[in-house]
């Protein structure tokens, strides 16, 4: 697959991504709640709980245990109450196979031309001006995970324990 041009209009340094303007253009298609990008081909939830849904990324049992033992079980069991588990039992336009998107793919839905949401809007309708968990422990701490800021379109970590939104993608890995 070819990568997707970023979708940043202004120059801030010399030789930045408006100055060279590589990639494809992305490309979204919409069906009813769900996005498909035609150049990835994952399939994005877009209904309207995109914008309310919070979930931790671990129980808050699991991570009290995680905080105390940073090995690799607790740390990383998103049974119960979670972002992933909220993403499994989730059945939208028939699918039911839908998980968390890795950071990758989350960031892949960012357009830096815009912010506050960072995204394409004609496309995706629903996206909250906040953080939305990804599905990728963070390497310098298994007690954090990374999530893509949609006010700017960042990428950064925060506690599993914390309170994140929740966008679902099927397809893809």
């Amino acid at each position: 697959s070819s990568i997707k041009k970023t979708g940043q209009t202004t120059v801030y340094a010399n030789y930045d991504d408006r100055y060279y303007q590589k990639g494809t253009t992305p490309q979204y298609t919409r069906e009813s709640d769900i996005v498909t990008d035609e150049l990835t081909h994952l399939m994005w939830q877009d209904d309207g709980v995109v914008t309310s849904v919070t979930k931790q990324w671990l129980t808050t049992e699991n991570y009290n245990i995680c905080q105390n033992n940073t090995s690799f079980p607790a740390c990383n069991d998103t049974s119960g109450d979670t972002a992933a588990t909220y993403c499994s039992n989730l059945t939208l336009g028939d699918h039911i196979d839908w998980r968390l998107p890795t950071s990758t793919e989350l960031e892949g839905i960012v357009d830096y031309g815009h912010s506050s949401p960072a995204i394409d809007t004609a496309s995706f309708q629903n996206t909250s001006s906040n953080y939305y968990w990804s599905s990728t422990t963070y390497e310098g701490g298994s007690g954090y995970a990374w999530y893509v800021d949609f006010d700017s379109g960042y990428v950064y970590n925060s506690s599993k324990g914390s309170n994140g939104y929740v966008r679902c993608v099927r397809g893809g890995q």
